[in-house]
């Protein structure tokens, strides 16, 4: 019958045929401009959450700009007029920001920015000063942001008029999954340390890519020791322990679970789980300071 039909009607086939070719060609079309809309978009922002995040880190470690804001909060103590209350309007606030900043620094930046206007009255030619106090707090405010939780929530859920190709990419690419753990890291610089161990469970669920396993397993180690720092349990240690070898049967060659781990295993049983009235486990040696957080550092 087919055969029939084929030479009966020969024309139809062909017909069909170039509809087909049409749709895929129209379908390869529009999928490879979704696709590179969508990276036109994430690519740009990915990078610059990223390098806000280096900027964070940095600033957790050596505390530039915390010490650019009590150095300005001091002169402008400096330059209060006797009477005003300006001075103790100023310390007050400064007192306020300093005992929140370490558990919850960006509530604790913006209200300091919210009090601005407040803090001018009473100072002597001040307004400089209160520029580069606003300048300041608007940058500490802006890396301390969460630049990834938008940006994974476009990822999960793109445009819909990326769709359906943006959804797919987004799944498939490593965008979603580096963006994650990164945002893992974020929350543990500012503080949240249990979200930050939620999102890495959960990425280590849904991925199976060696390097991302070894980076999460490392991140949970690190983590867990974060935990036994301020709170010296046999049980955070090793778990932290525990963490770092599935980093390394995941992924044997990351410098960085070696070197941790390698810290790790050279603490004494003493250091390692000091005993009542202790305190904290033993000063990194030389050489550490990348691996172990310093006192006022969540990570």
């Amino acid at each position: 019958m087919d055969a029939i039909d084929k030479e009966v009607n020969p024309g139809r086939w062909e017909q069909y045929a170039m509809i087909t070719l049409i749709v895929i060609a129209l379908t390869v079309v529009i999928g490879g401009t979704q696709a590179a809309l969508f990276y036109s978009q994430i690519t740009p922002r990915a990078a610059q959450a990223n390098g806000l995040l280096f900027d964070l880190m940095v600033e957790r470690a050596q505390g530039n700009l915390y010490r650019a804001l009590e150095l300005q909060i001091e002169t402008l103590r400096e330059s209060a007029v006797h009477g005003e209350g300006a001075e103790e309007r100023l310390a007050n606030a400064w007192d306020k920001f300093d005992d929140h900043f370490s558990s919850v620094p960006v509530e604790a930046i913006e209200s300091l920015r919210s009090e601005l206007p407040a803090l001018g009255t009473g100072l002597k030619g001040a307004r400089e000063g209160l520029d580069r106090l606003a300048e300041s707090l608007n940058r500490m405010q802006k890396i301390y942001s969460d630049s990834y939780r938008q940006l994974l929530l476009d990822l999960e859920r793109p445009p819909l008029y990326l769709w359906p190709t943006a959804s797919i990419v987004a799944r498939k690419s490593a965008y979603w999954h580096a963006a994650t753990l990164n945002r893992a890291l974020y929350l543990a610089q500012v503080g949240e340390i249990g979200t930050a161990r939620v999102m890495l469970a959960g990425l280590h669920a849904s991925t199976d890519d060696p390097k991302m396993l070894g980076l999460t397993n490392y991140t949970l180690g690190r983590l867990q020791f974060e935990l036994f720092i301020s709170r010296p349990e046999a049980e955070f240690y090793t778990q932290s322990v525990g963490y770092l070898r599935e980093s390394l049967r995941a992924d044997p060659d990351s410098p960085l679970a070696k070197r941790f781990i390698d810290y790790l295993l050279s603490l004494s049983q003493t250091e390692a789980v000091p005993r009542e009235g202790e305190g904290r486990p033993t000063t990194p040696a030389e050489g550490e300071g990348a691996a172990i957080s310093a006192d006022k550092r969540r990570f």
